[in-house]
Formats: C-alpha cells, sequence, structure tokens
C-alpha cells in the first residue's frame, strides 16, 4: 500500500471514529448540536498525516479565535449583516496578529457557525451557546481521535 493511501485511509478511518464518537455523544447527553459538531470535526482533521498535529493544534486555535471573535461581533450591536461583515474583517486582522493566517478558513466558518441560523423557538443567547458548545466539542473530539490514532503527543516548539 503507498504513502498516500494509507495517509488517506488513516484520514477516513479518523472521520468515521469522530462521526461515531460524536453520534454516541448525542445519544447519551441529548440531541444537540450534531451538525455543528461534525462541521468542526471535518475542519479540524487533517488528511496529511505528516503534519497531523500541526494542523489539528492550528486549526483548533483558529476555532477559538473564531468563537472569540463572534462574541464580539454578537456584542456589537450592529445589524446582522454589517455585524457579519465586520466580524469576518476582525477575525481575519486576529488569525493574522496570532500566526494563524493559514488556518483563518477554520475560523471564518466558526464565525459564519456561531453567527447564522438562530433558532427562532430559543433565545438568541442560548442558541449561541450551545453552537459555541458544538463547536468545542468537535474540536475536543477531533483532538482526541488524532491522539488515538497517532499515539504520540505533538513536539511543540
Amino acid at each position: 500500500m503507498s504513502e498516500r493511501t494509507k495517509s488517506l485511509a488513516l484520514y477516513a478511518a479518523k472521520c468515521v471514529a469522530c462521526t461515531a464518537v460524536i453520534f454516541l455523544l448525542a445519544h447519551l447527553l441529548g440531541d444537540a448540536q450534531v451538525a455543528w459538531c461534525l462541521v468542526s470535526v471535518v475542519l479540524v482533521l487533517s488528511p496529511d498525516s505528516r503534519e497531523t498535529w500541526t494542523l489539528t493544534l492550528a486549526r483548533v486555535a483558529a476555532n477559538l479565535v473564531g468563537g472569540a471573535c463572534s462574541l464580539l461581533g454578537l456584542l456589537s450591536g450592529l445589524p446582522d449583516v454589517a455585524a457579519l461583515c465586520a466580524t469576518y474583517v476582525v477575525t481575519i486582522a486576529a488569525c493574522a496578529a496570532v500566526g494563524l493566517t493559514a488556518s483563518s478558513r477554520v475560523a471564518l466558518a466558526a464565525v459564519t457557525i456561531l453567527m447564522l441560523q438562530h433558532r427562532a423557538d430559543v433565545p438568541l443567547w442560548q442558541s449561541v451557546f450551545e453552537r459555541i458548545v458544538a463547536v468545542v466539542v468537535g474540536c475536543v473530539v477531533a483532538l482526541a481521535v488524532t491522539l488515538a490514532f497517532h499515539r504520540e503527543w505533538p513536539k511543540l516548539r
């Protein structure tokens, strides 16, 4: 089996494992925001097994930057479209400031997840809180599965 095929098989196995864990958690804890957990998992996992830890940690950090910027955007009091646009700009600048420019797409996806799709049947802040939890859970599951599959801690510089 070629190195590329092994890497893709490992990536597929990590995606399947994360999906199983997310659905198990949803079954055990109640079905809330499974889709956003899975979106976060997909954004965090990496098909490149050589750069797995570097990319995974950068993408988790980018998710956190996107979450923090989203909270600022929601607190801004601007109309939805203006708040979203301003939050995109702030998120891109924040990612650049902390050296996460390459992962800024992940941060922008987090902003989109957190700032859009409010449920009409619950208060805005409850809906946002549920999505923040879902994004964090997706990141934690992706990190745990990556650790389980690669069985080594990242070598931090």
